[in-house]
C-alpha cells in the first residue's frame, strides 16, 4: 500500500500544486485575520477533500479500471484515499495549531484553554468534510458527485464557523462547557471518519468496472 500512497503524493505535487498555495495562503491569511472564522476553517476543510481531486485524476486516466490488475485488494485502494486525507489533515492542523499559539503568544491573549477547544473543532470540520464525502465520491464518482461535493463543504464551513462564532452567553446556557463540546465533536467526527471508511470499502467492493 505503500506504493499506492506514493502514487497519490506524486499525483498531488504534480496536479494540485496551485490548490496548495491557495491553501498556503488562506492560511497566512488566517494568521492575520483572527476574526474571520472563513480563514481559519477554509485550510483545512480544503486539504481535507484533496483525496477526492485524487480520485478525479484516477477516473479521467482510467487509474480505478488499470489498477485492478496490480495486487492490491479493494479494500487497500479505498484504505489509502483515507490514509492520505488523514495525513493532509493532520500536517494542516499542526500548522494552524503553531500559527494560532504563536499568534496567542506575540499578542498575550492567553486562553490556552479556548484555543485548544476551538482547535479540536477545527479538526472536526476536517474529518466530517472527508467521512461526509468519500463514500458519495466512491459511489457515484467525482463528476455525479460534485454538486454534493459543493453542499457539504458549504454546509461544513458555515456550520463551524457559526457555532464557534456564538455569543460567549449563550454557552452558559448549555450543562456542557465548551472544552466538552470540543471533545464530543472531536469523537463525534473521529467515529463518522471510521463509519465513513468502512461504508466507502463496501461501496468499491460491490463496484463494476
Amino acid at each position: 500500500m505503500k506504493g499506492l500512497l506514493l502514487k497519490d503524493l506524486y499525483m498531488m505535487r504534480k496536479y494540485c500544486w496551485m490548490m496548495l498555495a491557495v491553501i498556503v495562503l488562506f492560511t497566512a491569511v488566517s494568521f492575520v485575520d483572527k476574526a474571520n472564522m472563513f480563514f481559519q476553517f477554509y485550510p483545512i476543510v480544503t486539504i481535507s477533500v484533496l483525496p477526492v481531486t485524487i480520485l478525479g485524476y484516477d477516473e479521467k486516466c482510467h487509474w480505478d479500471v488499470y489498477g485492478q490488475v496490480f495486487p492490491y485488494s479493494r479494500k487497500q485502494f479505498v484504505t489509502v484515499k483515507y490514509l492520505l486525507g488523514l495525513i493532509l489533515v493532520c500536517a494542516m492542523w499542526l500548522l494552524l495549531a503553531a500559527i494560532q499559539f504563536f499568534g496567542s503568544v506575540v499578542n498575550h491573549s492567553g486562553g490556552q484553554g479556548d484555543l485548544w477547544s476551538f482547535l479540536l473543532i477545527v479538526l472536526s470540520t476536517g474529518f466530517l468534510a472527508s467521512g461526509f464525502l468519500m463514500p458519495i465520491i466512491f459511489k457515484f464518482g467525482t463528476e455525479k458527485g460534485r454538486l454534493a461535493f459543493m453542499i457539504v463543504i458549504v454546509l461544513i464551513c458555515a456550520g463551524s464557523a457559526g457555532m464557534t462564532s456564538l455569543p460567549s452567553n449563550i454557552l452558559f446556557r448549555f450543562p456542557l462547557s465548551t472544552g466538552a463540546v470540543a471533545l464530543i465533536a472531536f469523537a463525534a467526527s473521529s467515529i463518522i471518519l471510521f463509519l465513513s471508511w468502512i461504508v466507502s470499502v463496501k461501496i468499491y467492493e460491490r463496484k463494476e468496472f
